[in-house]
């Protein structure tokens, strides 16, 4: 079905519901909510119909991919299927902080960044990390224990007043 005519019915329910809305009388009430409730279960239908159309589509269009053999074509139908689209990337930033929103501006700032990180010369010396005292790991571990302790211990408690009958 084509946009028009699901825009138009879509219309022709929202008239109806301007209809219930606007309505003085009971009588003319309950017709108008009647009315609305069939334009919105033709509108419900049309859309499931719609959306069952377009998975057979794509469907056929993966069957036409495999046939092909091209596996690029299977994969992004599978994703539409499955309703997970690719993020566009939005802008990023350069060196200075300045916002690159077109394409190509972006493609330089991405080749500048690798050709940074990749280039970089590798540092031969070892890092100056001075041990860890022993007795410090130890005492938060057994500080971390009691507390897992009592943690449990509250929750066992909380658990036998919140079970207990009156």
């Amino acid at each position: 079905m084509d946009l028009g005519a699901i825009t138009a019915r879509n219309g022709r329910k929202k008239t109806t519901k301007t209809e219930v809305n606007n309505a003085r009388s009971r009588k003319k009430k309950k017709e108008a909510q009647n009315k609305y409730q069939e334009k919105n279960k033709e509108v419900k239908n049309s859309v499931r119909q719609d959306k069952r159309k377009y998975m057979q589509d794509l469907a056929t269009e993966g069957e036409e991919a495999v046939a092909k053999g091209s596996i690029k074509e299977l994969y992004n139908v599978s994703r539409q299927i499955c309703g997970k689209g690719r993020s566009s990337g939005g802008p990023i930033k350069d060196c200075s902080g300045k916002l690159k929103t077109k394409h190509e501006d972006q493609m330089e700032r991405w080749k500048e960044y690798f050709s940074t990180l990749l280039n970089q010369t590798a540092s031969l010396q070892r890092p100056n990390i001075s041990p860890a005292s022993q007795q410090q790991s130890i005492d938060k571990l057994r500080a971390s224990i009691q507390i897992r302790k009592a943690i449990k211990a509250l929750r066992q408690q909380d658990q036998t007043t919140y079970h207990q009958k009156p």
